[in-house]
């Protein structure tokens, strides 16, 4: 599935069906208003939930803004919870966030009230019941090239990738 905010495929992996979103929220250049992004994230979030059916789901990418950001965490909007007391189901399903660990993933947008150029903006979201299977990573080499230069600016882009693993061997459900 494709649209023009997200990239959608559905596998198998150890016998366990699973639906992969790439995900790229709208920026707040184009869509400044907080009322907008929500409106439009919920309605992905609704082709999400159609694409992904029963199955198990990780979505990923850049998704414009941090992890508490009402179009995120929002109850009508994307609805991604980000703790454990924080739950979600406007939407039918639960969804967590799994924020990486190590190195934050953007270098040219940071909130006002932040210090540093990097800050987490890309994260992985992944279906309550397998969010506790997932775990994720900030990598600052790929295929032992840098990808940030000495100064700690970007050499390939302003987001560094997040490496993932599923442990479905713990008991992830299928």
């Amino acid at each position: 599935m494709h649209s023009n905010r997200f990239v959608a495929v559905r596998t198998t992996i150890d016998g366990r069906d699973l639906a992969v979103i790439s995900y790229h929220g709208f920026d707040r250049k184009s869509h400044g208003e907080k009322t907008q992004r929500g409106g439009l994230s919920s309605e992905l979030r609704w082709l999400m939930d159609n694409y992904c059916g029963t199955d198990s789901a990780l979505i990923m990418g850049d998704f414009n803004a941090q992890a508490a950001d009402p179009e995120v965490q929002g109850r009508w909007c994307l609805s991604f919870a980000t703790n454990e007391d924080y739950h979600r189901e406007s939407h039918g399903r639960g969804f967590r966030v799994i924020p990486p660990s190590g190195h934050p993933g953007t270098y040219y947008w940071k909130p006002p009230d932040m210090q540093d150029a990097w800050q987490t903006l890309d994260f992985v979201v992944a279906s309550e019941h397998l969010a506790a299977h997932v775990s994720c990573k900030v990598s600052l080499k790929l295929t032992g090239r840098p990808l940030v230069d000495a100064l700690g600016r970007p050499s390939v882009s302003d987001h560094l990738p997040i490496l993932g693993k599923v442990d479905f061997a713990q008991g992830a459900p299928s």
